[in-house]
C-alpha cells in the first residue's frame, strides 16, 4: 500500500491542477492469493488487490489508466477508427508507463530494457511480421496475436523517438543479431475450418515431426512470441487413435534482428523526477 501511495503522490505532484480520483481497496483472500482488479470510471479509478498482489503489476496498472485518463488533456483527440490508433493510445501509454516507473526508482532499469527487448524481438520473429501497418489494421482484430504485434511496434516507435530526444541517457545498449522467425510450418488459420491439418511445409520443422497435409486436427499448444519454445500438435488417425508431435516452431531462414541489453554502471537519473 505505501508504494501505491508514493506512486500516487509522486504522479499528483506532477499534475497538481488535474482533479482525479483513486480509491485503493484490499481484498480478503486466502494467504497464497495475489490477484488484483482495477476499473475506471470518469476522472477516476478503483483498484482492489489481495495482499500477495504482484507490486510491480498494480503499480503498472494504477499509472497505465492514470496516464491514460491525462494523455488526452495534452493530445489533440485521435482520428477514428480507435483501433487505428491502438499502437499509439496503448503502447506509447504503456511505454511512457514504463519508462516513468523506471525513472522512478519504482522498477530497475534491467526490468524496463528486458520489456523492450521483448518487443524487439516480436517486431522480428513474428509471423505475421512483413505486414505493414494497413494490413495489421485491417486483421486486428483477428487474434491476440496480431494485436500484440501492432502493440510492439507502437513501443518500439516510442523508444526510437525517446532515444532521439535524449540520446544515451537511456543507458542501453543494441546490437544487431540474427534469430528465428516463428514458423509452425503449416496454415495454422485454416486448421479452424474443417478440422485437418493443411499447407504443412515440406522439410520444415512440423514436416520433419510427421505433420501431413489431410491429417485430422485435434489440439494444438504454441507461443507465437518464442520460436525456441517447443509446439505441440496433437492429431487424430482414422481409427481414433490420437498422438502428440512436438516440434520447435522456426523458420529454416534466420532473420535480422536487435537486441537491446542494460549498459552496467551506467546511471539513468537526470537529477529531478523526469515528468510525460
Amino acid at each position: 500500500m505505501s508504494r501505491l501511495l508514493d506512486l500516487l503522490e509522486t504522479f499528483s505532484g506532477l499534475q497538481r491542477s488535474w482533479d482525479y480520483v483513486v480509491f485503493l481497496m484490499r481484498m480478503a483472500g486466502a494467504p497464497q492469493d495475489n490477484s488484483f482488479v482495477g476499473t475506471a470510471f470518469p476522472d477516476g479509478f478503483s483498484l482492489f488487490f489481495t495482499d500477495n498482489a504482484e507490486p510491480q503489476a498494480i503499480e503498472q496498472l494504477l499509472l497505465h489508466e492514470m496516464l491514460h485518463e491525462w494523455l488526452p488533456t495534452a493530445f489533440p483527440p485521435l482520428p477514428p477508427p480507435e483501433q487505428d490508433m491502438y499502437w499509439f493510445s496503448e503502447r506509447f501509454t504503456e511505454y511512457l508507463t514504463d519508462r516513468l516507473l523506471r525513472d522512478w526508482e519504482f522498477i530497475d532499469h534491467r526490468i524496463f530494457v528486458e520489456g523492450m527487448n521483448a518487443h524487439l524481438q516480436l517486431v522480428a520473429t513474428s509471423p505475421w511480421a512483413d505486414l505493414d501497418h494497413e494490413a495489421l489494421e485491417r486483421r486486428f482484430f483477428e487474434s491476440c496475436e496480431i494485436s500484440e504485434l501492432t502493440y510492439a511496434r507502437g513501443a518500439v516507435l516510442a523508444l526510437l523517438w525517446d532515444l532521439l530526444h535524449i540520446g544515451t541517457r537511456q543507458c542501453i545498449r543494441f546490437a544487431r543479431s540474427e534469430v528465428s522467425r516463428f514458423d509452425l510450418g503449416f496454415d495454422h488459420e485454416s486448421v479452424g475450418r474443417d478440422g485437418r491439418i493443411v499447407g504443412v511445409k515440406a522439410g520444415g520443422p512440423a514436416w520433419r515431426a510427421g505433420l501431413r497435409d489431410g491429417q485430422r486436427y485435434t489440439s494444438g499448444q504454441w507461443n507465437f512470441k518464442d520460436p525456441e519454445d517447443n509446439a505441440e500438435i496433437t492429431i487424430q488417425s482414422p481409427d481414433g487413435e490420437t498422438r502428440t508431435l512436438v516440434y520447435l516452431p522456426r523458420s529454416p531462414k534466420p532473420v535480422n534482428a536487435v537486441t537491446a541489453t542494460a549498459v552496467e554502471g551506467c546511471s539513468v537519473k537526470s537529477g529531478t523526477r523526469a515528468g510525460p
